[in-house]
């Protein structure tokens, strides 16, 4: 939680917050701003923050489980922050507490939007059914209380890693910085616009519509050891020749194809984090096989896996400052 920190200051209870870029602010437009979080403390490290009128958030955990509180009034929200989890909030005139225990890596991104950012966007007479918040915070220049969690896709988790370790210096870093930030509130706001049981679909019951995003979200869980089409076929209510159908009605391609290409954006950000080599990523995100996740990075991006990982250690490399 990072909110309210373009309307007051937050103060840090107790140590093992480090110096320099364990949290970075940055404006990236007027009315958005982007927050970079990625420390690991000593100690166990308290936030606190009293909010007046805040931003709206989109925020996404990379790393850690951070503990948050809410008070608000009469009312208490408590809830953990964990890898792959995304969060739509605004906690106006609250007092809220941030904990994180000692010796765990915290990484996380957190986009800040004011309503003034959005009025360029919605439309005069369009509603907004995904998060109608927007739509009141417009029409009232303030947020109301929100919070909304939902598991982040693979095209999220790219997008915010990039942030955390953006290779770039000056103007370039600051292009970077907005493209990447524009990309994620595409991604973030596509899945609360498109609601909880898809886009319309002829031919298919809202039931079977709920049924397909089901299937979109176990297969983006289960990315090592997905279940067979028969069994998400079984998870969708329909036979496995109808979900292909609708599946690549909503998401462009079939299951099988969807599967393929959240492995290989995912083995695409562990190649960018550095923390495997490319045998280990390939198995870590289902491939049978080295050469087989090869072919596949080759086809799928235009470039050897191998050929890539040298670009991104280039590009770390000219970004480290002179001696």
């Amino acid at each position: 939680m990072t909110q309210g920190q373009q309307h007051h200051e937050f103060t840090l209870d107790g140590t093992g917050i480090p110096p320099g870029d364990c949290l970075r602010r940055i404006a990236v437009r007027p009315g958005l701003g982007l927050v970079l979080v990625d420390f690991t403390p000593e100690q166990a490290v308290c936030l606190t923050l009293e909010t007046g009128e805040v931003p709206f958030e989109f925020s996404f955990h990379l790393s850690g489980r951070p503990r948050y509180t809410v008070i608000r009034g009469q009312g208490r929200h408590d809830f953990s922050g964990k890898p792959g989890l995304g969060v739509a909030s605004a906690f106006p005139h609250a007092h809220a507490t941030m904990e994180i225990a000692a010796g765990t890596p915290v990484r996380m991104v957190a986009l800040h939007m004011e309503p003034s950012f959005f009025r360029d966007y919605l439309p005069p007479d369009a509603g907004t059914p995904g998060l109608p918040e927007l739509r009141q915070a417009v029409e009232q220049d303030r947020f109301p209380y929100c919070y909304r969690a939902s598991s982040v896709d693979p095209a999220i988790t790219v997008a915010a890693s990039q942030l955390l370790d953006c290779p770039y210096r000056g103007m370039a870093r600051k292009m970077f910085y907005e493209s990447r930030v524009l990309e994620l509130m595409v991604l973030q706001l596509d899945r609360f616009f498109t609601g909880p049981a898809g886009p319309a679909l002829p031919g298919f019951s809202p039931e079977e519509r709920a049924g397909i995003r089901r299937v979109k979200d176990r297969v983006t869980q289960t990315l090592e050891n997905p279940p067979a089409l028969f069994d998400l076929a079984r998870l969708a209510g329909m036979s496995h020749t109808k979900l292909n159908k609708g599946f690549k009605a909503v998401y462009g391609t079939t299951v099988f194809g969807y599967l393929r290409q959240c492995r290989l954006t995912r083995s695409r950000a562990l190649i960018e984090s550095g923390e495997m080599n490319l045998a280990q990523v390939a198995y870590a995100t289902g491939f049978s096989s080295p050469s087989h996740f090869a072919r596949a990075f080759l086809h799928h991006f235009g470039i050897q896996p191998s050929a890539y990982l040298k670009t991104v250690m280039g590009r770390r490399t000219i970004s480290l400052p002179s001696p």
